[in-house]
């Protein structure tokens, strides 16, 4: 297998060995056709994108089957990748991605492992294994050139991120839910901060309406919860409609005005529906 040497210069990341925009990958000089995903590999695939595009800093951006050059002989896509905005100052390409993610449902383990050995030998600071038939999340050690199990009740901690991504999410829809609407808090969105605000003020009327004291207390507690309750819906609503933008951006999609106001449309359920349509045939659906 081919190793780089000192004197050997790398490739750019973003310096093609395959076709963009169809199935080829370059594993070890050899042109291989990724297969299509599957439940529940590609609906993982989506939640993942959305859960990393709402905590992205504005400083770099998420992506989904992003293609890297590790070296000659290999130029692959992980499944999900965060890497920085800005561009390279000397070639002007991408910079490499800080965080690396591959799910493993019908892909073997070994050839993951495989894949993140070449992504860290590259320099891609921090893999992550997702593991959807174990119900298990790793992240790869350096150190030991071998997988490490996360625990589920920890969080991924990185400067690309905006806070800490529970472990959990990765798996779990609930908690998928809420680290997205913690984020696009954290983010202080401006749809959320104006119902947020909005149903404080509804509250607050309705508790002097209520009374100087108990019905001005109950009030604003009524109406912090159900802003909260709006504001978390509408929050997870946006953060699933820029997955897909993400998504679509990614893959060579266009988002026409007609789709784009379809996409302003749509309610969480269709969202979701979209975005695991897309993931499965890498095209708008028809």
């Amino acid at each position: 297998m081919y190793a780089p040497g000192k004197d050997d210069p790398l490739p750019p990341v973003d310096e093609r060995a395959v076709q963009p925009e169809t199935r080829e990958e370059m594993i070890d000089g050899q042109i291989v056709l990724t297969e299509p995903a599957d439940d529940p590999h590609a609906v993982t695939n989506g939640d993942l994108a959305m859960l990393l595009a709402a905590h992205a800093t504005a400083s770099y951006r998420a992506a989904v089957d992003l293609l890297t050059r590790t070296d000659k002989k290999n130029d692959f896509a992980p499944d999900a990748s965060v890497f920085p905005a800005e561009r390279d100052p000397v070639t002007g390409g991408r910079l490499l991605e800080r965080l690396a993610f591959e799910i493993c449902d019908t892909q073997s383990r070994a050839r993951i492992t495989a894949k993140a050995a070449k992504l860290a030998a590259r320099g891609v600071p921090r893999v992550f294994c997702i593991d959807v038939n174990e119900f298990e999340v790793l992240e790869w050690s350096r150190e030991s050139n071998g997988w490490r199990l996360l625990s589920l009740d920890g969080a991924i901690e990185d400067e690309c991120l905006v806070r800490p991504l529970a472990i959990a999410a990765l798996l779990d829809a609930i908690e998928r839910d809420n680290e997205v609407a913690r984020a696009l808090l954290t983010k202080e969105n401006p749809i959320l901060m104006q119902r947020l605000a909005s149903e404080r003020r509804a509250g607050h009327r309705d508790g002097i309406r209520q009374g100087r004291q108990e019905g001005k207390r109950k009030g604003i507690e009524e109406g912090t919860r159900k802003g909260i309750e709006e504001g978390t819906r509408k929050g997870i609503e946006e953060g699933i409609r820029e997955s897909v933008r993400v998504q679509c951006q990614e893959l060579g999609i266009e988002l026409s005005p007609e789709r784009e106001a379809s996409l302003t449309g749509m309610d969480e359920h269709a969202l979701r529906a979209l975005i695991g349509a897309i993931a499965r045939t890498r095209a708008w659906p028809t």
